[in-house]
């Protein structure tokens, strides 16, 4: 069945596949490819949003709408079971034992619109996530810098004075602003920031803000866990020695005084070739963290070192069947070869 399924797919033009995929999605072929890979696959999410917003141009492209969501939830239970990452790396259950295919859902940054759109569904099936957070933005409620890049991108009237076109071009091409180190993003976006707050449509703030911590704890107080993100949402590879280490020991920090505990994960930010390496790796061990998350795509192998875990990453673009896909593993070396990994 599977060597039908690729020949099917590979045989029709591109609006016929999309009703192939579909097809064989709910013949179940995907989950059998799945089921048969006894893994686990961990799911990697940003925003929930309001489907009425969901076609919206501020709303970025790694959201998804809380319809989506609901159905992804929905046929993720029908795969397979969903455990929960701490579970997994801290002894009360182990990937190495894991015998049955599996699946973990997280989110990094956690806007707002998450725990109002995702919540309810979480709860409805009995799924417990883990949430990785940038603890500065929680706790001053700024807004994360692809959000402001976004914003000025598709809100012209935004834009201040660029004399030397840095705004523009960073907003233009996301590589820009991504190897930007702290010293750098702040000066060039403080300001902007605080008035995109003031002065944008409330809807739209509050849908892209970041959680308070009322609601972070909330989030724990419901069982789900709370990981680590960095405290400015720094992308490791693009700081100094110095700051990548304050912004990982100060992350955990900051949870471990909020929380009452150690946080168990860590999600770097960006999470892509070069956005962090070894020595980041390395701290994360040395603090006490029991897992580090990516955005490689792929399933975690029993050789997969705990601090360098693959996940599949899902936003609006994935239809039902596309979702299937990428759940059965099939999308893996595609997605890969799209975000620079070797």
């Amino acid at each position: 069945m599977p060597a039908l399924a690729s020949a099917i797919c590979k045989s029709v033009t591109r609006s016929a596949q999309r009703s192939a995929e579909a097809m064989l999605s709910g013949l179940g072929v995907f989950k059998a490819d799945f089921q048969r890979l006894g893994c686990l696959r961990i799911l990697g999410y940003h925003g929930v949003c309001n489907d009425e917003v969901a076609g919206e141009q501020w709303v970025p492209s790694y959201f998804v709408s809380a319809s989506q969501f609901a159905a992804q939830m929905s046929l993720l239970c029908r795969y397979g079971p969903v455990v929960s990452l701490s579970d997994m790396f801290t002894g009360r259950e182990n990937t190495q034992s894991q015998k049955h295919a599996c699946f973990a859902v997280t989110f990094d940054d956690v806007p707002a619109c998450t725990v109002d759109n995702a919540l309810p569904i979480l709860q409805h099936y009995g799924i417990k996530a883990t949430f990785f957070v940038s603890t500065n933005n929680v706790a001053a409620g700024r807004l994360f810098p692809a959000n402001v890049f976004e914003l000025l991108q598709c809100i012209p009237d935004l834009m201040p004075a660029d004399p030397n076109g840095q705004l523009a071009t960073s907003s233009a091409d996301p590589a820009v602003h991504k190897r930007m180190n702290l010293e750098q993003l702040t000066a060039l976006l403080e300001d902007i920031e605080k008035s995109i707050r003031e002065t944008v449509e409330p809807r739209i703030i509050e849908s892209l803000r970041p959680v308070t911590w009322t609601e972070t704890l909330r989030l724990a107080q419901l069982g789900h866990d709370i990981g680590g993100h960095t405290c400015d949402h720094a992308i490791l590879g693009s700081q100094t020695a110095s700051t990548r280490r304050s912004q990982i020991i100060n992350c955990i920090s900051d949870l471990t005084a909020a929380l009452g505990h150690r946080p168990h994960g860590f999600a770097y930010p960006n999470g892509g070739p070069g956005d962090y390496d070894e020595s980041d790796q390395e701290l994360l061990r040395s603090q006490g963290i029991h897992y580090a998350v990516s955005t490689r795509s792929g399933a975690v192998t029993r050789n997969d070192c705990p601090y360098d875990l693959p996940r599949t990453c899902i936003g609006l673009q994935h239809t039902l069947a596309k979702f299937s896909m990428e759940l059965s593993g099939r999308l893996d070396k595609r997605r890969r070869r799209q975000q620079g990994w070797p």
